[in-house]
C-alpha cells in the first residue's frame, strides 16, 4: 500500500524524563537537563550520544 499521508502531532515535542546516568554532566537529580540529545544506535541498542562525563 502506497501512502503519501503522514500521521502524528506536528505541534507534540518530545522530551526526556528520568535519566540513570549518574556520571553524566547533564544529569540533575535523575533528570536530563541537556537543551537536547541526540540518540544513536550502538550494538542494537538505544544510547544517548550527547553523554558528557561529570567533572
Amino acid at each position: 500500500m502506497d501512502n503519501a499521508q503522514k500521521g502524528g502531532d506536528l505541534d507534540s515535542v518530545g522530551g526526556v524524563g528520568a535519566c540513570k546516568v549518574t556520571a553524566c554532566a547533564y544529569n540533575s537529580s535523575l533528570e536530563c537537563s541537556a537543551e537536547n540529545i541526540q540518540v544513536g544506535n550502538h550494538a542494537g541498542q538505544a544510547e544517548c550520544d550527547t553523554f558528557q562525563e561529570r567533572m
